[in-house]
C-alpha cells in the first residue's frame, strides 16, 4: 500500500512540476516525503528546488525591468 501511495505522489509531483505548479509540488513533496521511493526523494527535492530557484529568478528579473519602466 505504501508502494502504491508512493508511486501516485511521484506521479502527481512530476505533474505539478511539469506544469509550473512548483510550490504546490515542494508543499506535497515535504509533507509526504515518508512515502515517496528514497530512490526518488533526492531527485524530486533537487527537480523541484531548481525549478523553484528558476521561477524566483523569472520573477525577480520581471519585476526589475517593470520597476526600470517607471523611472
Amino acid at each position: 500500500m505504501k508502494k502504491k501511495i508512493g508511486e501516485i505522489l511521484v506521479s502527481v509531483i512530476r505533474t505539478l512540476l511539469n506544469s509550473g505548479h512548483t510550490a504546490a509540488a515542494l508543499t506535497i513533496l515535504m509533507t509526504y516525503q515518508h512515502y515517496v521511493p528514497a530512490d526518488e526523494l533526492d531527485e524530486l527535492k533537487t527537480l523541484t528546488l531548481e525549478e523553484l530557484h528558476k521561477r524566483i529568478l523569472e520573477e525577480s528579473s520581471y519585476l526589475i525591468k517593470e520597476l526600470k519602466k517607471k523611472d
